[in-house]
């Protein structure tokens, strides 16, 4: 097996496990609504975290490169916030099945943006995997 698909692996039973805990903690400790009243504590500390790896992790990176971090951070975390919100009402497989999404929205970016093409098989696949989605949530 490929080092790639192993860590990918690994990291989507890590988002998983971690999904499953946020959804433990949205309905057994009310914590969307502690998320919510600590919103710009939960920002400083994103920002004081993307901070410290643009000057001790990163020194001498590019303007472009601080841009990225920025909009990479931005948008974990107020994902994540919204992740705790789904879970607060949905049922955890659903989320996660809705969140799976992000691959066909990443494979388009990608054709769009970073020049990526994929073979009809590909293609078909990730139309499958738009259709089971569909199918699990309406």
């Amino acid at each position: 097996m490929d080092n790639w698909l192993v860590y990918a692996l690994a990291a989507m039973i890590l988002i998983a496990g971690g999904n499953f805990a946020f959804k433990v903690l949205a309905k057994d400790f009310n914590f969307a609504r502690v998320v919510q009243e600590n919103t710009p504590v939960i920002a400083l500390i994103a920002l004081a975290c993307a901070a410290v790896l643009y000057f001790f992790v990163f020194p001498r990176a590019s303007g472009a490169m601080l841009a990225w971090l920025v909009a990479a951070l931005v948008c974990f975390v107020i994902g994540n916030f919204l992740v705790i919100a789904a879970l607060e009402k949905g049922k955890v497989a659903l989320v996660s099945a809705v969140l799976g999404l992000s691959t066909v929205v990443l494979a388009l970016a990608s054709m769009k943006f970073l020049g990526d093409s994929f073979s009809p098989k590909e293609a078909v696949a990730l139309l499958l995997a738009v259709c089971s989605v569909l199918l699990l949530a309406l």
